[in-house]
């Protein structure tokens, strides 16, 4: 008698954070990934202008969104083709902690003055046309200790604003949304970020 196919059940494959997000991560070269310190932290020889996000107040996370074309005949019930018409990745997380060199990162149009007023240290904001970007990572450790899934957005752009309400029963915290943009000059299965996991065995 045939066999049955075995259930694939295993806690060990499931996923939870907390998230870390890290900006201005070295971009991996074609078919690499991201180069991890044991600890799960971006190795810093590899990643030497890496900056972490600090806190995640409600933690964090990442989505990739397609937008599909359906091809249809009234001749067929349903589609008889399908076509990928763009396709990209975002990182968001409730970011808690602030300073200059967070906030340059996450406010679009902002600059580092050259030289600031004395023990000062901020951003100024002006007209800007262009938006900077960065490469982003994503990573979170797997329900076996000591291995790692991490998320990389090759370049990636704070797509909202900054905003903050203060008040004196709780921490502030800012929403971000780093997402995507195509870098053409990959290939084309590989231009807009990747996904990576620690083998378990």
């Amino acid at each position: 008698m045939p066999s049955g196919t075995a259930k694939g059940y295993a806690s060990t494959y499931t996923v939870s954070g907390p998230l870390d997000i890290w900006f201005k991560a070295a971009v991996p070269g074609a078919n690499g990934a991201p180069t991890l310190h044991t600890d799960g932290t971006p190795e810093a020889t590899a990643n030497p202008n890496c900056v972490h996000a600090g806190m995640l107040k409600g933690g964090g996370g990442f989505n990739v969104n397609a937008e599909l074309q359906e091809r249809t005949s009234d001749n067929l019930a349903a589609p008889y083709e399908v076509k990928l018409l763009s396709s990209s990745m975002a990182l968001t997380g409730e970011m808690l902690q602030f300073n200059a060199a967070l906030l340059q990162i996450i406010t679009p149009g902002a600059s580092t003055p050259a030289t600031a007023p004395s023990g000062k240290t901020g951003i100024t904001l002006g007209s800007i046309s262009n938006v900077a970007s960065t490469c982003v990572l994503g990573i979170w450790e797997q329900k076996t200790t000591g291995k790692y899934f991490n998320v990389v957005l090759y370049d990636a752009y704070q797509a909202n604003g900054l905003e903050l309400s203060l008040n004196r029963s709780e921490d502030s915290a800012a929403n971000v949304e780093f997402r995507s943009k195509a870098v053409s000059a990959r290939a084309t299965a590989d231009q807009v970020g990747a996904i990576w996991i620690d083998n378990l065995t």
